[in-house]
């Protein structure tokens, strides 16, 4: 029974982290999810939420090949699930958006919708995880500072990357920072 529940569990993990099993590989992830329900065991009836603690583990396994990357990648794919399972909300209509006097929106504040994320990594993980969902080429495995934003529209999930300007303005937008002051 053991077994079978350890194999259940990491079947679960696999749903989260497609690209942490495929880098570490079959027998790599296997270990990884042992080691991980050992120190942080499901206490739930459901098991959506099993991996939230995976890429602080994953921090803590120093003898893991390129272990910097494996944790951004963790921490992607952590970020890809939250996005899938957040709470739907209410996205402004472009009448609302019309509504509201050109001279305001300098001053305007805008609230993220739940099911985003605006993610910055030293290591290329969205093009590593398009090579194991799309079957796009592989990025080499070494720092290249790059920005993601991750979201959900109409049951999809997205990630898109971005540069380093477009990263700082949503930046400062999600963090509440008046749109006028946020595009200065």
């Amino acid at each position: 029974y053991r077994g079978m529940y350890l194999a259940r569990l990491e079947e679960a993990m696999e749903g989260d982290y497609p690209g942490v099993k495929h880098f570490v590989g079959d027998e790599g992830f296997s270990d990884l999810v042992a080691g991980y329900v050992d120190a942080y065991p499901s206490r739930s009836y459901t098991l959506n939420r099993l991996g939230d603690h995976f890429p602080a583990f994953v921090a803590t396994r120093t003898a893991l090949p390129k272990q910097e990357f494996v944790c951004e990648l963790a921490r992607l794919e952590l970020a890809l699930t939250e996005v899938f399972d957040a709470v739907e909300s209410p996205v402004l209509s472009a009448e609302a958006i019309a509504a509201i006097p050109p001279d305001a929106w300098e001053n305007a504040r805008l609230k993220p919708v739940a099911a985003l994320r605006l993610l910055a990594f030293q290591y290329p993980v969205s093009a590593y995880l398009g090579g194991v969902d799309e079957e796009n080429p592989f990025p080499r495995i070494q720092p290249k500072d790059n920005w993601v934003l991750a979201y959900r529209n109409q049951y999809s999930l997205y990630r898109d990357s971005l540069s380093r300007p477009a990263y700082q303005l949503l930046n400062a937008l999600i963090s509440g920072v008046p749109v006028g002051e946020a595009i200065g």
